[in-house]
């Protein structure tokens, strides 16, 4: 029996990691249980400070909750995006967009070490954090929505447009069928 996915990314945040398995990646993020759910509910779960782990679609496993991590913009982040990739040893790529303050990043990990992290607060016009080198996809965004130079302002768009160069821009998952229903770790109290 095949399922159809359902897409989600708004105002959310996201991991992306290929072909792993969802236990794992709950436990190395120290929650659980993991409990199957059908897509709609799943997806409303991850924004109501519940967890979405999907099945893998074309080679990747997603995991989505607002309470994904410390903030991007801060020191805690970069510790544990590496923390979590050394853990379940595969890389590791995040996005985060939440369109209310034009908070729009990414970040990709691999092996233990942070290769990028990158985010802009648009309610501030302020990068929060730029680390590591700009991946050539990321230089391709800047050419297609550049204002000037030094002008790029990332949005919501360039995140998940990303997220389709790196791995898979979770809005295409409606309609995909998956083996497997998603997996959903209902919010604590």
């Amino acid at each position: 029996m095949s399922h159809l996915a359902q897409g989600f990314g708004v105002k959310l945040k996201w991991l992306a990691v290929p072909d792993t398995d969802a236990s794992l990646l709950a436990k190395a993020l120290q929650v659980g249980p993991l409990t199957p759910g059908a897509w709609a509910d799943a997806v409303a779960n991850a924004y109501g400070n519940g967890w979405l782990f999907t099945p893998p679609i074309d080679g990747w496993t997603l995991v989505a909750s607002t309470r994904l991590g410390p903030p991007i913009g801060q020191p805690a982040f970069v510790q544990w995006l590496g923390g979590l990739s050394g853990r379940i040893a595969n890389p590791v790529y995040y996005f985060c967009t939440h369109r209310v303050v034009e908070l729009h990043g990414w970040a990709a990990a691999a092996e233990g070490q942070v290769a990028r992290v990158y985010a802009y607060l648009g309610e501030r016009d302020e990068v929060l954090v730029d680390i590591g080198e700009t991946a050539e996809e990321e230089l391709d965004l800047r050419h297609l929505h550049d204002d000037g130079p030094d002008a790029w302002r990332p949005d919501e768009e360039a995140v998940f447009e990303l997220a389709g160069a790196w791995t898979i821009d979770p809005r295409d998952l409606d309609g995909v069928e998956t083996a497997t229903l998603p997996w959903t770790v209902k919010p604590a109290g």
